[in-house]
């Protein structure tokens, strides 16, 4: 299911920001605009400034306001692995960062993780467990915000272009890959039927595929290994596609008599429509649009955005509560000091150096308060400063008991799309009608979808599997369904 909208996606790359306008709800995705733009700086110092400033222009200078907002994010970045929980239901999205971490070179802190559910079986769940780098997502989302913008997505480039494959390609049953080719490395996805099933990152870029075909032959050959050994499927892989490159009759040479596969080169721009108003190299707007287009109601499609934002949230209450007890501290020392002192003109000497410093660490804790800019007159020992702290604290204090972890855990409008493009089953079943509000009295997510039936077993098998959901509750006592002229219709009633 694709959600009719404008999204932009933006890609940092080095000191290259790129920004694509797209035109999703159909088949194909439609591109409307797409620009790119160095951040030119002088010193490392002023980089950050650049990126801030040529993203502003870039999206200021779209013809078309979109309705959403999203980062893409390169696969460089990202590690996937799948692992096995040992029950399930709900529990299981928060037992993934436990299962995942003996499995990790990165300490889980430093992780943003989302993740697929491969199959149910036996009481177990196995599922597969997509990391991105914490550091870099959450660099790149300030730099965005400095620009003013709301930001409602963050997705992988090699799952946008998977989603753009897909969305082209006939009907494909049994084990499959395919080798998204970039300029800083391949990765290698596997599907079986049209689930996501595996992910694996090689270390050939796109000019050593080109430059040395059988050296990279043989590193493909070994990964292809590992997937077929890893899920073991009755019927063996028997064809690869490879995007990012052009049709190459000497890479082709080189990797099907040793892979032995039949190797399809898929060029990703016959995915999308209206490719005419793009002028460059389509390997550059591929990740962008792909990106844009998953985040629009893909099944396959990951959202790392909301885990980062309430980490940031509670690391700053607790980063501020921390400074404010390291201030009021100072504080007390100097007030301490003040007393102390019985001689008149040694105790003016250090009240005013108390006082002084106590300023200074008034304005370092509170730089963005406007009582920072000057300090007040008369300010003997500190004290009108102390009191103007003590004001800020509170301040904070209430700012940060305002984050609602109810909020922050309550689901997205993506999740809820991509839930229901999961259970949904394809061409039998047509979404008229979503709705989320929330209920005052229980302040609980109340989610209304309505629709027309054209296989009334194929609607039982989807209230089946939305009973199965761990991102809300159905409630079966107000499922209506209803038949008029031949026509079948339904309204499902959730919540969470």
């Amino acid at each position: 299911m694709n959600i009719s909208g404008k999204v932009a996606a933006i890609q940092f790359d080095g000191d290259i920001v790129r920004v694509a306008l797209v035109k999703t709800g159909g088949k194909r995705p439609k591109l409307l605009e797409f620009h790119t733009a160095r951040a030119e700086a002088v010193d490392e110092e002023s980089s950050r400034d650049a990126l801030v400033s040529v993203t502003r222009e870039l999206l200021h200078g779209l013809s078309t306001r979109p309705t959403m907002i999203t980062l893409c994010i390169s696969n460089r970045w990202s590690v996937a692995r799948q692992i096995t929980i040992p029950f399930r239901g709900r529990r299981v999205a928060d037992a993934v960062p436990g299962a995942l971490e003996p499995h990790m070179a990165f300490p889980i802190e430093e992780l943003l993780i989302d993740h697929l559910i491969l199959r149910e079986s036996g009481g177990e769940t196995e599922v597969l467990a997509v990391c991105l780098r914490r550091e870099i997502v959450e660099d790149q989302l300030a730099i965005l915000e400095e620009t003013g913008h709301v930001i409602e997505g963050v997705g992988l480039d090699i799952l946008g272009a998977t989603a753009l494959w897909q969305s082209q390609a006939p009907p494909v049953f049994g084990a499959h890959a395919l080798l998204h080719v970039g300029e800083h490395g391949t990765a290698l996805v596997g599907l079986i039927d049209k689930k996501l099933v595996y992910i694996r990152s090689l270390d050939v870029s796109r000019q050593a595929l080109q430059d040395a075909p059988a050296a990279a032959a043989q590193v493909i050959k070994n990964e292809l290994r590992a997937f077929e050994i890893n899920h073991n499927e009755s019927e063996s892989l028997d064809f690869l596609v490879l995007t990012g490159v052009a049709e190459n009759q000497r890479i082709r040479d080189a990797l099907e008599p040793e892979l032995g596969l039949s190797l399809s080169i898929d060029d990703l721009s016959s995915a999308v429509a209206d490719v005419g108003v793009v002028d460059g190299e389509r390997n550059e707007w591929i990740s962008p649009v792909g990106v844009a287009f998953a985040s629009a109601g893909s099944a396959i499609s990951l959202n790392f955005l909301e885990q980062a934002r309430s980490a940031k949230a509670m690391w700053r209450g607790l980063s501020r509560h921390f400074v404010a007890t390291i201030a009021l501290a100072l504080v007390g020392i100097g007030a301490y000091l003040a007393y102390c002192f019985v001689d008149y003109r040694n105790n003016m000497n250090t009240l005013d150096r108390v006082s002084e410093r106590i300023w200074e660490e008034f304005s370092v804790t509170f730089p963005e308060s406007r009582r920072a800019a000057q300090r007040p007159a008369g300010d003997i020992g500190g004290f009108k400063t102390y009191e103007l702290m003590l004001e800020e604290v509170e301040i904070e204090s209430e700012l940060s008991q305002a984050i609602s972890v109810e909020r922050l855990s309550k689901p997205t409008l993506l999740d809820i799309l991509s839930e229901l493009a999961q259970k949904i089953p394809e061409d039998q079943i047509a979404i008229t009608n979503l709705s989320v509000t929330t209920v005052s009295a229980t302040k609980k997510i109340e989610i209304t979808v309505t629709g027309t039936v054209k296989d009334s077993t194929k609607f039982t098998e989807f209230l089946q599997g939305l009973e199965t959901s761990s991102v809300f509750d159905v409630d079966l006592g107000r499922v209506k369904r209803t038949s008029s002229g031949g026509k079948e219709t339904f309204s499902i009633i959730a919540t969470r």
